[in-house]
């Protein structure tokens, strides 16, 4: 469900724990709404450092409980850790756990996991790819909410207007399905790059040879073309010449039964496509 933009007033103060990629863009997209960061908690203390620099944050730690109170916290940290920080920090923070909203980050991990610590519980997630040193357009990135009730959700919702034009109320279940798909649209197609960059390196072309293609590729699904429609190549064609000859090519490198899984797959999309 689309949600319009609230009028609700943007949160005084937030805490965050993490200092990873999403944490580095989303904590600079705080920054930049103009949200004090009070406080950042990594592991490791030159990366909080390097986040408090970037968002004018005075103070860092590595332990959770030692934040200081503010009227939001943000988790940003490997899906794992999630329970253990959320416990570390409502153990030193007893007095706000009533007050402070608690928001994870992930896509893959239910609300529930915060309201075993917390009373007050969201989850915020960002469906996008980000690395350290790149910058994005944080009011374009699609933000997909939840809270534990409705004043958490109004309160969830209000920060993430104040961060991005594209902000989605989703369930806990609906977004492990959306975050799958993002796996396969992002991390799995990435990798594949990876695997042709090296192919042509190993035979001493310029893998920048392929970005026109992958450009036109993606810019086709964007333009609103069905990626079904789109498909081109010789498995969409059923070519078995082609498909055989280009298996062989290879041989000893490990990617055989990619290539013959991801080839398989496009030719049953296609005669299902087909069939309808």
């Amino acid at each position: 469900m689309q949600t319009s933009r609230p009028t609700s007033p943007a949160p005084l103060t937030v805490a965050l724990i993490g200092a990873g990629n999403v944490a580095t863009h989303l904590g600079q997209a705080l920054c930049a709404a103009g949200m004090e960061i009070k406080g950042i908690c990594a592991r490791t203390p030159a990366h909080a450092q390097q986040l408090a620099t970037a968002t004018g944050c005075r103070f860092t730690t590595t332990d959770p409980a030692a934040l200081p109170a503010s009227d939001i916290l943000i988790i940003s940290v490997s899906d794992d850790a999630i329970a253990t920080v959320c416990r570390m920090w409502a153990n030193g923070h007893a007095g706000d756990i009533d007050r402070t909203l608690v928001i994870h980050t992930a896509g893959s991990v239910a609300l529930d996991v915060l309201t075993a610590h917390v009373c007050r519980a969201a989850v915020v997630y960002p469906m996008q790819t980000f690395s350290k040193g790149r910058q994005v357009r944080f009011d374009d990135v699609p933000l997909f909410v939840e809270g534990t009730d409705s004043g958490c959700l109004d309160e969830a919702l209000a920060l993430a207007h104040q961060l991005s034009n594209r902000v989605t109320e989703l369930s806990s279940e609906k977004r492990r399905h959306l975050h799958l798909a993002a796996v396969f649209a992002s991390n799995f197609v990435n990798h594949l790059y990876a695997l042709s960059y090296g192919l042509l390196r190993g035979e001493g072309i310029a893998p920048e040879a392929l970005q026109p293609l992958i450009r036109e590729t993606a810019a086709k699904v964007c333009d609103g073309m069905d990626p079904v429609a789109g498909q081109t190549g010789p498995a969409v064609r059923g070519d078995r010449k082609v498909l055989a000859a280009q298996e062989a090519l290879l041989k000893g490198t490990g990617l055989e039964p990619i290539y013959r899984l991801l080839s398989e797959s496009i030719g049953r999309t296609a005669h299902n496509a087909a069939l309808r």
